[in-house]
């Protein structure tokens, strides 16, 4: 037995709205402080499998385990800073090395949210104005 494709038009309802909701989207990321956080964070994580070599010495791998906690600290801080919210002085505060309670919302899902929401918006324009 075999199943016979099924056969429909294809809909390409969104290419005349992809530069507007590029727009809006680089709008927004620029100015969400928890995006920019992931960014820097994804980043960083890039920088560090791009390594070829890791440290034998104790005393080197604790100076380094030492960097990447301020770098983190920092990081956090001023994703707070922009957010308003306190700044921490150690990891330690936030109970979760540097994993604050305060982002309970991946912002790329909440992103998602406003990508969609824009498309829906400038479809129903579209619609009125045919109507």
């Amino acid at each position: 037995d075999k199943i016979r494709p099924v056969l429909h038009k294809k809909n390409d309802t969104i290419s005349p709205y992809i530069t507007r909701l590029t727009s809006n989207h680089q709008k927004r990321v620029l100015t969400d402080p928890d995006y920019q956080f992931r960014l820097k964070q994804i980043k960083r994580a890039e920088e560090n499998r791009d390594k070829t070599t890791v440290a034998l010495s104790e005393n080197l791998r604790k100076k380094e385990q030492e960097e990447f906690d301020n770098w983190l600290l920092d990081q956090e801080n001023e994703r707070r800073r922009a957010k308003g919210q306190s700044l921490l002085s150690s990891l330690e505060e936030s109970g979760k090395d540097g994993q604050d309670d305060t982002i309970d919302i991946d912002p790329y899902l909440l992103e998602s949210g406003h990508i969609l929401a824009d498309y829906i918006g400038l479809n129903a324009k579209k619609n009125i104005a045919h109507n």
